[in-house]
């Protein structure tokens, strides 16, 4: 009988997670596209406004490919989303990718991963 009711919390599990890593999927499946622009970074434990000083910019496209320009590099590749995270591709292999924490339709919070480092960032949309 334990393993019948361990059996089912399993399936039960199973099914609220995949079921939400669609809703992840969709709920951000818009998100990203447009331009996004660094407004601010996490540095030494307190936010940093770089708006004005550090010029660094993402454009997502319809297409699943995006362009950036600035300090992250400059250059384009391919981007995939697969649940809460937004990864990049340049030449078919991963640039870096992005943890969404909070995003509406003008600002975001994210983790930037890149080589193994994580930078906590803010950008607003451009219009």
């Amino acid at each position: 009988m334990k393993y019948k009711v361990f059996l089912l919390a399993a399936c039960i599990a199973t099914f609220f997670g995949f079921s939400s890593c669609g809703d992840n999927e969709s709920k951000w499946k818009d998100f990203a596209k447009g331009t996004w622009k660094l407004t601010e970074l996490k540095l030494d434990g307190r936010w940093e406004n770089v708006e004005n000083k550090v010029d660094a910019s993402i454009t997502f496209l319809d297409d699943n490919t995006y362009r950036g320009k600035g300090a992250f590099g400059n250059g384009e590749g391919t981007y995939k989303l697969e649940g809460d995270t937004l990864f990049t591709y340049v030449a078919g292999k991963e640039y870096m990718h992005y943890v969404i924490k909070y995003a509406d339709d003008e600002s975001a919070n994210l983790e930037l991963w890149f080589k193994g480092e994580k930078l906590d960032i803010h950008a607003k949309r451009e219009k």
